[in-house]
């Protein structure tokens, strides 16, 4: 079971990550994350902004991974007695998941 504050979460652009109220509201009174101001640099507005979305995307990548993993392995067990090569695909992907999905929990850097 993940320990993260569930999603979905919100950018604002004040540049602040927040989480949802019970309403799926961005509640502006908790904070995930905020983002660096840009200082001088020209293209840091633009990269903050996209790193903003990027976090804020995170729960549900989180979520879909896991779910893309579960699919990876059924495929798997689908093609191991017909398909070996297709069945080392699949559990090749649903390896690359488990890293993934390992290193988002903090299991793994």
């Amino acid at each position: 079971m993940a320990k993260h504050t569930p999603g979905p979460w919100h950018f604002l652009d004040i540049g602040e990550v927040v989480p949802s109220d019970d309403d799926g509201l961005p509640h502006e009174e908790l904070r995930i994350c905020f983002m660096a101001t840009p200082g001088d640099d020209p293209g840091a507005a633009d990269r903050i902004e996209a790193n903003g979305h990027l976090i804020a995307a995170a729960p549900g990548l989180y979520d879909m991974l896991i779910k893309c993993r579960k699919q990876f392995e059924h495929y798997q067990r689908q093609h191991a007695s017909k398909d070996i090569a297709e069945a080392i695909i699949h559990g090749e992907f649903a390896a690359m998941c488990d890293a993934a999905i390992a290193k988002a929990r903090g299991e793994q850097s």
